[in-house]
């Protein structure tokens, strides 16, 4: 049981007012904790696990799974994400391609890109907690709009044979940082 997951939005927080526990970093995530951006907390009794959970970071593809970046233009020039291998042009069109067929198997199923794709990591593991971020309410909402979507064996199938590990083109992030990527 992973408990709750609240979100607040705007300025200072006074999480007693709320009924919140402060945050801890086991239980505390947050989108660079600035002031008018979402916070999520969540709460995990790990007494009840035989293990630790694992954490999906970055499960929407750093926003390619949204449908919300269809070029490299869309990103502004101080994006971060431009100097990644799988948002540069030798790497996009492949990207964007797997990005579109998310997108055809979500219109098929009635949700949003975003919540198949977390419906399949919450699917294949329920101690996987995935940290898609988010600057919006609206987007948290639809995020959240994941735990309502199914899938069946066979989907996941169609899924996981769609997608392989290497399907991606580029590395996760640039030279340098995959040093430190342990998996």
């Amino acid at each position: 049981n992973l408990g709750s997951v609240t979100y607040l939005v705007g300025g200072s927080l006074n999480w007693t007012d709320r009924g919140l526990d402060p945050p801890n970093p086991t239980t505390y995530v947050n989108d660079k904790a600035q002031q008018g951006r979402v916070f999520a907390k969540v709460d995990v009794d790990l007494n009840d696990r035989d293990m630790a959970s694992a954490v999906a970071y970055s499960p929407l593809g750093r926003g390619f799974l949204t449908g919300a970046i269809r070029a490299p233009e869309d990103l502004a020039e101080d994006d971060n994400r431009r100097r990644h291998p799988r948002f540069a042009a030798a790497n996009f069109a492949r990207n964007l391609a797997l990005a579109d067929h998310v997108r055809e198997l979500a219109r098929r199923k009635g949700c949003t890109p975003a919540q198949l794709a977390l419906a399949w990591l919450l699917a294949r593991d329920p101690q996987l907690v995935p940290i898609p971020g988010t600057r919006s309410r609206a987007r948290l909402e639809e995020n959240l709009g994941a735990i309502k979507v199914v899938l069946d064996a066979a989907e996941l199938a169609a899924i996981d044979a769609a997608f392989p590990p290497d399907a991606a083109a580029g590395t996760r992030y640039p030279e340098g940082m995959m040093k430190f990527v342990n998996s």
